[in-house]
């Protein structure tokens, strides 16, 4: 679904900003990565389109300068066109003083180089949250108007945890994500999900246990509320002792 609507858009106009929000351990992380793989892979998309896939943790990136200081890194390592910007931001950050100007600069430069090279850029940011809470309320601001007004940046970002201040209504970002919740395992995904590990891991064994004890799968997704990686941990367990309680 996210992917036909990156594919489905050519970035004319600012697009909608999106944010996935699910329990740690839902694959929130490997979607992102797995969107930046896709896209890599589509010729047609990444003649224009160049994803950017953050760490999951920044904790460099704690003012809004430093967030396209992060991404002309980024993209300097992604793409051969455009190497040289970081040199040149190392250059810029000694003429300001001010934090605000030093920015301003940044993301012209940022905005120039995918504008000269007709590239757009969309960013995957893991834990989302983490790095926007260090931004101050004009530094938010400014985000937001950017992200609104520019049609080169797009945003798929993910949060293991309800962003508040994106409810407040006095808040520079209330209500301006997409919100896409992750949803835990249902009890058919749950036994495809253990029957594709047996089978990739050669453990026959699982099947029979899928066939014959469907209550103690069912009670597995129950505990770990569908979570996908606590299934997969407690997947061993099943091979382990598979006559076990």
């Amino acid at each position: 679904k996210l992917f036909k609507e990156i594919k489905g858009s050519k970035m004319l106009h600012p697009e909608q900003h999106i944010l996935l929000e699910g329990k740690r351990g839902m694959g929130k992380t490997t979607l992102l990565l797995r969107l930046s793989y896709e896209i890599e892979n589509d010729k047609s998309l990444s003649k224009w389109l160049i994803p950017i896939a953050f760490n999951e943790e920044e904790y460099s990136v704690r003012k809004l300068f430093k967030f396209w200081e992060r991404i002309l890194t980024l993209l300097e390592d992604t793409d051969d066109d455009f190497s040289g910007l970081s040199t040149t931001t190392e250059k810029l950050s000694k003429s300001f003083q001010s934090d605000e100007e030093y920015e301003k600069v940044v993301f012209d430069l940022l905005l120039q180089a995918l504008k000269n090279k007709k590239k757009k850029l969309i960013l995957f940011i893991d834990n989302f949250g983490d790095m926007f809470q260090k931004f101050n309320e004009k530094e938010a601001h400014r985000l937001r108007k950017i992200l609104q007004t520019s049609a080169e940046i797009r945003i798929i970002a993910a949060s293991s945890i309800v962003l508040e201040a994106f409810y407040d209504y006095s808040h520079p970002f209330y209500e301006f994500f997409k919100v896409e919740r992750l949803k835990g395992l249902n009890a058919k995904d749950t036994r495809e999900l253990l029957l594709k590990l047996g089978e990739i891991y050669g453990q026959g064994k699982v099947k029979d246990i899928v066939k014959n004890q469907k209550g103690r799968i069912e009670s597995l997704r129950r505990l770990s509320g569908g979570v996908i990686r606590s299934i997969i941990l407690l997947f061993e367990i099943f091979v382990d002792d598979p006559d076990g309680s």
